[in-house]
């Protein structure tokens, strides 16, 4: 016993200190790239720095403090550095670990994502792109590495075990509360650097310069980050419903063709959301009717009596369903359409009754937040149902073997 609970102390010690010596390094690097840059003469306040570049030198330099004060926790022999490493070795040991990893993967797409697509946009000054480069590397390399850290750590707490492909799929919706709180995680950063860059947008100078970042993060816009997180929420919960829809008809469980009624509903939803088809369904019955007040949105007007229909098509299935798996996806339902329906309804009455657009956008941030909570809860509770209710035995099989790659 004494042995196997050293080796995952010994590894936690080992894998944390050459991530955080990797960053302690990465962070010390960028700092000297803003420092040794050519000064600007037209917009200097400080030592040749513009006021963008002290605040990005300034950044990077507590970045690098904190990395190098991280680092020598980690390494040291103090009572301090023993409580730290065995917390990370309890995350690592439980459940907690499956959050991070969803976290940070999530993360490391959105940060690819971001440095791909930061190249195509022509406006944006080439000087601009110079100075945020290092950060988009470095913010792609921590989650990156902490990713392969989170990963080798769990694998090494646990007993591996040959699974078949689907088996390692139940074994990942086992995970469905990990899952969710990783999902509702980058919902809120998401919500904090929208709301960060509405407060660039409103009240400061920097709206042009910085007009890439508060796009990219605005909940309220479209064909940006969150949108496509938006999409690839529904995209999944229809191909979750999927996978139920087909298990049910090989095991001949039943009501398969609600789960699989529901696919192509979301993927439309999704591809809604996308071309925003909703919007202009908005905009074609306002050009046909005077509509104020709650209703000058107008989208939702046709789309409620849908909803109604849908739900009472549903309620037999939604009867025959676990409690638990029932009262989640009606939270999620609930949600979702006090954010869709409910909320847009709202903005709809108070911008059209003269309120400033500030507080109309801060609004619809909001309500677009609740809409990815809904969402996120769907999921969740698609993951929960497939690894207790499809296969037989699920629950116990998968909790504490990990599967080999």
């Amino acid at each position: 016993m004494a042995q196997t609970s050293q080796q995952p102390g010994g590894a936690v010690r080992k894998s944390f200190g050459i991530f955080l010596g990797l960053m302690t390094a990465a962070c010390l690097a960028v700092l000297v790239f803003y420092l040794t840059l050519p000064a600007d003469p037209k917009n200097a306040v400080m030592w040749g720095l513009s006021y963008f570049r002290l605040g990005l030198a300034g950044v990077s330099l507590a970045l690098t403090l904190v990395s190098a004060g991280l680092l020598g926790v980690i390494l040291a022999k103090s009572r301090l550095s023993e409580r730290a490493r065995g917390r990370l070795q309890s995350w690592a040991e439980g459940e907690t670990v499956f959050g991070f990893i969803s976290y940070h993967l999530l993360w490391l797409v959105s940060s690819v994502y971001m440095y791909l697509r930061w190249f195509h946009f022509e406006w944006i000054a080439t000087d601009m792109q110079v100075r945020v480069r290092p950060f988009l590397i470095l913010w792609i390399l921590f989650n990156a590495q902490l990713l392969v850290v989170w990963i080798v750590l769990a694998r090494a707490a646990r007993p591996r075990q040959k699974l078949t492909a689907f088996k390692k799929f139940l074994f990942v919706a086992g995970k469905s509360r990990q899952i969710f709180w990783a999902l509702l995680a980058f919902t809120a950063t998401l919500y904090l650097l929208s709301i960060a860059g509405q407060m660039f947008r409103f009240f400061t100078p920097y709206r042009d310069m910085l007009h890439f970042a508060i796009h990219e993060f605005h909940l309220d816009d479209e064909r940006n980050l969150p949108t496509y997180f938006s999409m690839g929420l529904m995209i999944a919960s229809g191909l979750l419903m999927a996978v139920i829809g087909v298990y049910s008809i090989v095991q001949r469980k039943g009501y398969s063709a609600y789960w699989l009624l529901m696919t192509p509903i979301f993927l439309f939803m999704a591809y809604d959301d996308y071309k925003e088809i909703h919007e202009q369904l908005g905009v074609a019955i306002r050009e046909r009717f005077t509509l104020t007040g709650f209703l000058n949105f107008a989208w939702y007007i046709p789309v409620i009596p849908v909803l109604l229909i849908l739900f009472l098509f549903y309620v037999r299935f939604l009867w025959h369903l676990p409690k638990e798996t029932r009262s989640r996806f009606l939270a999620a339902a609930v949600i979702f359409v006090m954010g869709a329906v409910g909320l847009e309804a709202v903005g709809s009455k108070i911008i059209n009754e003269g309120a400033s657009f500030f507080v109309f956008v801060m609004l619809a941030n909001i309500e677009e937040t609740v809409e990815l909570v809904g969402l996120t809860l769907f999921v969740a509770a698609l993951l929960d149902y497939l690894a207790k209710y499809c296969p037989p035995g699920a629950g116990e099989t998968h909790k504490t073997a990990l599967p080999d790659a």
